[in-house]
Parts: structure tokens; C-alpha cells; sequence
């Protein structure tokens, strides 16, 4: 007999859940790096400052900061810490002609300052406000023997032993005096001070000039010239509790 008809299909099935994620592979190694790009050009130096060791020609230098014991002729970063220090060596080793320098400060000299023909031709200068006090006591502050000497001041300022200016006093010294043959001295633009004679010559021959210049003591005498003096006083001031000037020898130059 005749097939019989096929049966209806039969419905899907429900699919199957989809399975989890397998995990991320790593990453790969970083590449290396490119090269690095040339440097720029160095910029140009700058000028060269002063040095510290310069040496100055024929000077020396005094500083109420500086050092007796490490001190250098020539070198302004070397300098003395006292003034008599500073000129005994210029005597000591017979060094001529020089400039001793001497900056802002008080200064008390405690020896006689001796100028003769091993340190001679000696030009000291009084850079801004210097005082120069002796307390020797019993001699001269400045001895000088068969030489030059020239002081200078920067200004003699208000006058006294006060205020601004460049000053030499002493409480009971003789400031200036002379031996030997002949002598010359040179005095500007300060202030000097004493209880005693300010310049006393001795019997030597002494050649004085100053200039500029404020002269006061408390003694009997500012000037007391003996010997063959030539004195020489321009613009100056001169103060005295009795005698100015007292001489004892006709040689006497104004």
C-alpha cells in the first residue's frame, strides 16, 4: 500500500549558554628608546673678577681686622693690625719709598713709631675716619732720624678728638721729634692733639711743613723749635692754652 505521510518536525532546543571568556594575553615588551638629541651650544664666560692676591707695588696695608703675624707687603687682603707693626718692618728690612695704607678705625700705638734712613721717603695715609691714639707715655710718638716723612689725611674733620675726620692725639706725649742731621716732614689735612709739646725738634736741622691742618695742646708750647727748623704753616688752625710757637734759634722760616 501507499507511505504515510511524514510527522511534523519536532521544535528546537533552547541553545546552550555561551562559555566565559578565556583571559587577556600580556602585553608585549616595550620597544627601545630613540637616541637622545645633541646638546646646545655653551654660552661664552664671564670677564674674570679681581683676584684676592694682587701685590701692590711699594704699599703696605693697616686694618684694625688685620694680622700681624700673617700680614704681606703689597697684599690688601694681608694687612697689618697695627700701625708700628706695620712700619718696624719696613725698617727691618730696609724697604724705602713706601705707602703705608691705613684704613677706617681707632688705632692705639703702644711704641715709638722710628722713621730714619732704612725705612725713609715714607708717605703714610689716613684713609677716611683714622685715630691714631699714643700711649707710650714717655717718648715721642713719631721719632724721626735723618728722613722724609709725609702724612696725609683724607680731612681733619670737626677738630678734637670727636667726629669724623683723620686725627693723631696723645694724653701726654710728645707727638713729633727729631735727632740726627737732617729731617723733613710733611703734615696735611688732619687734626693733632696733645697735653704736651706737639713737635719738639731737638738741636737737629728739621724741615716742617703743614698744611691744611688743625694743631691743639693743652701744654705750655704747641711748637717748640730748637736747631735750624724751616717751618712752613698754610691754612691751618692753631690753638694753644699759652705759646704758640717758641724758638730758640734764629733760622726760623714762616
Amino acid at each position: 500500500g501507499t507511505s504515510g505521510s511524514s510527522g511534523s518536525s519536532g521544535s528546537s532546543g533552547t541553545s546552550g549558554s555561551s562559555g566565559t571568556s578565556g583571559s587577556s594575553g600580556s602585553s608585549g615588551s616595550s620597544g627601545t628608546s630613540g637616541t637622545n638629541g645633541s646638546s646646545g651650544t655653551s654660552g661664552t664666560s664671564g670677564t674674570s673678577g679681581i683676584s684676592n692676591n694682587t701685590v701692590y707695588d711699594k704699599s703696605v696695608y693697616v686694618d684694625p681686622n688685620g694680622n700681624n703675624g700673617t700680614a704681606l707687603p703689597g697684599r690688601m687682603d694681608k694687612p697689618w693690625a697695627t700701625i708700628e707693626a706695620a712700619i718696624a718692618y719696613l725698617r727691618t728690612n730696609s724697604l724705602v719709598g713706601y705707602t703705608v695704607h691705613i684704613f677706617s678705625g681707632t688705632y692705639t700705638v703702644g711704641t715709638a713709631i722710628v722713621i730714619d734712613p732704612n725705612n725713609t721717603d715714607l708717605l703714610i695715609k689716613l684713609e677716611g675716619n683714622v685715630s691714631i691714639d699714643s700711649s707710650i707715655g714717655s717718648s715721642q710718638l713719631f721719632q724721626i732720624s735723618n728722613a722724609y716723612l709725609s702724612i696725609v689725611g683724607e680731612d681733619r674733620g670737626l677738630g678734637g678728638t670727636n667726629g669724623p675726620g683723620s686725627r693723631i692725639f696723645s694724653t701726654g706725649d710728645e707727638l713729633f721729634g727729631y735727632s740726627g742731621t737732617e729731617s723733613w716732614i710733611s703734615l696735611s689735612n688732619l687734626t693733632l692733639s696733645t697735653d704736651s709739646q706737639l713737635i719738639i725738634t731737638g738741636s737737629t736741622t728739621v724741615n716742617v711743613n703743614i698744611l691744611n691742618c688743625e694743631l691743639n695742646t693743652g701744654g705750655d708750647v704747641l711748637l717748640f723749635l730748637d736747631g735750624s727748623t724751616r717751618l712752613s704753616i698754610r691754612d691751618s688752625l692753631l690753638k694753644s692754652d699759652k705759646c704758640q710757637i717758641e724758638a730758640t734759634s734764629n733760622n726760623i722760616y714762616y
